[in-house]
């Protein structure tokens, strides 16, 4: 290996540390914001909070998804590297050749920061889809409750009966005093349409 391929694998190695640090710090970025958001959305009590607070976590768990996208381009790079810097070292000397040692240290360097920004970014991404299934858990919510009403002012006694067990298992779910007063209103109007 001459000195000009050492220098030109550390370089490179280098710049892969650059790109890691570089995604690392927009994904603690934007997993702060996820982070915020989804407690947001996590403490909307109408669907109208939840669902404001829902798009911009979408907006967010998408830009961490080309985060991901990132990390695993420079993970592919920084395999390739190592591949080379393999090939370029095979029968040396282990220890030998100082440039390649380098950008191996460097090398590892980058595969621990995509490793644990990986797993943050992971976790946002989590929290993306726990906002977002609590969204349509709202949606879902008003519209079984306008067809139950629907039934109600139509007579329609069993259709209204049978929506009444999703919409308590969602009102569980939810935890919202908004939620929770609309279902007992319609739990009175059921009770009073019965006689």
């Amino acid at each position: 290996m001459t000195s000009s391929d050492r220098s030109d694998l550390v370089d490179r190695a280098r710049s892969l540390l650059e790109e890691a640090r570089a995604a690392e710090d927009a994904l603690d970025s934007a997993a702060a914001m996820m982070f915020r958001l989804g407690g947001d959305v996590a403490r909307a009590d109408t669907r109208s909070r939840a669902a404001r607070s829902g798009a911009h976590v979408a907006a967010e768990r998408d830009l961490v998804g080309g985060l991901l996208d990132e990390l695993g381009s420079i993970t592919l790079a920084a395999d390739r590297l190592g591949q080379e810097i393999s090939r370029a070292t095979d029968g040396a000397a282990a220890g030998a050749d100082r440039g390649a040692a380098e950008a191996r240290a460097e090398l590892r360097s980058v595969r621990r920061i995509v490793q644990a920004a990986g797993g943050r970014a992971r976790e946002c991404v989590w929290m993306g889809e726990l906002a977002a299934t609590r969204v349509r858990e709202f949606a879902e919510f008003e519209l079984l409750y306008s067809q139950a009403s629907r039934h109600l002012d139509d007579d329609e006694l069993d259709a209204a009966d049978a929506a009444l067990p999703r919409l308590i298992a969602l009102d569980r779910a939810l935890l919202s005093g908004e939620v929770g007063a609309m279902l007992d209103e319609l739990k009175f109007r059921t009770m009073t349409s019965r006689g």
